[in-house]
């Protein structure tokens, strides 16, 4: 098994970490950096192997041949990126991701894949929990590229979807609900260093006394959801491949949602 947060992943290896301890698992875990990895193993022996699957793709191919499960988790999520480089987010999240896939379904390997809650697209706030079955996908114009992230996710799950019904791939999609917990992104001491997700602004924001900044005055609605909460969910569907095989699971609690403005301190909050 092995998880993959190439470039601009999922950021918080506490899974592959937790899967370690047991005993249970031999895993292969591969980055473009193990950075983030020795932090969360403390130097603890793991097996790690340098990929950028944009470039590797012989190595991708030998792990998914040697491999029973992938966790795929490559992609870049950082918004700012969406707007400033649509073409490359595309290539990563569509086209290189696609070539996993693809190696998954030629070698007969479980893919457990991390899809987002950003598929369900302009829903605003909802007075039900998503259900895979019965909401709609929609998304905004064209020319607005903060959509084509959403836009490639959706186009590899219905893909990985389309597999599952030819009988060539054992799937479960998982779609996190704004993960949040130590490791995750970037912390910023200058606005010019990037354009990581909501937390990690608020953070930055936090630490370097700088305000918060809002996007169209932080109506947008989230249900952030604690890694580690996230993390037992993944370790239940990777124990449990009959009940989850082939399916499409959302990872979040509908009873946090909350708007982002409300979602600042107090003390923010009443400025």
């Amino acid at each position: 098994m092995w998880p993959c947060s190439g470039p601009g992943g999922l950021s918080v290896p506490i899974l592959p970490y937790r899967l370690s301890s047991e005993n249970r698992y031999e895993l292969t875990l591969l980055d473009i950096s193990d950075a983030k990895l020795r932090l969360r193993f403390q130097n603890k022996p793991f097996t790690f192997r340098k990929c950028d699957i944009s470039k590797d793709r012989d190595l991708v191919e030998e792990i998914v041949a040697s491999h029973d499960v992938v966790f795929d988790l490559a992609a870049y999520v950082h918004p700012g990126s969406f707007i400033a480089d649509p073409l490359e987010v595309v290539k990563l999240n569509f086209f290189d991701t696609l070539k996993i896939i693809e190696a998954c379904a030629r070698h007969e390997c479980r893919l457990i894949h991390f899809s987002t809650c950003e598929v369900y697209g302009k829903t605003g706030g909802s007075a039900e929990p998503f259900a895979e079955d019965a909401s709609d996908c929609i998304v905004g114009p064209i020319a607005n590229h903060r959509w084509i992230y959403s836009s490639a996710k959706q186009l590899l799950d219905r893909i990985i979807h389309a597999h599952g019904l030819a009988g060539d791939l054992e799937y479960t999609i998982v779609r996190p609900f704004n993960f949040v917990g130590p490791l995750m992104d970037f912390l910023m001491d200058s606005p010019d260093m990037g354009n990581p997700r909501v937390f990690a602004h608020f953070m930055s924001a936090l630490i370097y006394g700088r305000a918060l900044q809002l996007v169209d005055g932080g109506h947008s609605m989230r249900c952030f959801t604690d890694i580690e909460d996230g993390t037992r969910a993944l370790q239940k569907i990777l124990e449990h491949p009959e009940e989850t095989r082939n399916q499409i699971i959302n990872i979040g609690n509908p009873e946090n949602e909350t708007t982002i403005h409300d979602s600042r301190p107090a003390h923010e909050a009443a400025l």
